[in-house]
């Protein structure tokens, strides 16, 4: 043992048989794939499909409420939206003008204006009813055509110009 540790050649000998051993023990370990660039878990995956899902139909609802903004049932809306917040027992009569002026502009541009425009009375009324079927306009609509032309200081029942207000809306929707 002594020979060993002075002999420094022996030492070097014996480190690299040693050393020989060690790597032909050595040997390349099958069955693992190469790593792809994003692992990810498949739920992952699906997570981040119905996110891209949700996010292009978030996006596509919005650009149609803005479409239908732009349009002139949008600007309509807003204006009869606008007419029944201001609503109120000083104001009524002015409304009830106002929607009677917007029910027939919308009624010349959802049909022609020669099939609606002449029309007064009960002719009238007889009209949008046969055009909206969701509303009884003969018998809600007679501040259209009667109240509207009495002086501003009879009051007007502003739940009937609400429901007239909400029927138009309803209407061009």
């Amino acid at each position: 043992m002594q020979e060993i540790t002075k002999d420094k050649e022996l030492q070097k000998n014996i480190a690299e048989q040693v050393n020989e051993m060690m790597i032909n023990r050595l040997h390349d370990i099958d069955g693992i794939d190469s790593v792809s660039w994003w692992p990810l878990a498949p739920i992952w995956w699906i997570v981040i499909t119905i996110l891209s899902i949700l996010l292009i139909t978030m996006l596509a609802l919005y650009i149609k409420k803005q479409k239908w903004k732009r349009s002139w049932k949008g600007q309509t809306f807003q204006k009869l939206d606008d007419l029944q917040k201001k609503l109120s027992k000083d104001n009524a009569h002015d409304v009830a003008i106002e929607l009677a002026q917007f029910i027939k502009r919308i009624a010349m541009h959802e049909s022609s204006r020669e099939s609606c425009a002449k029309l007064t009375g009960n002719d009238w009324l007889v009209w949008l009813s046969r055009h909206d079927k969701n509303f009884d306009w003969k018998k809600n609509g007679e501040i259209l055509i009667e109240e509207i032309y009495s002086p501003p200081s009879k009051d007007l029942s502003l739940d009937v110009l609400d429901k007239l207000i909400n029927a138009t809306k309803k209407w061009i929707v």
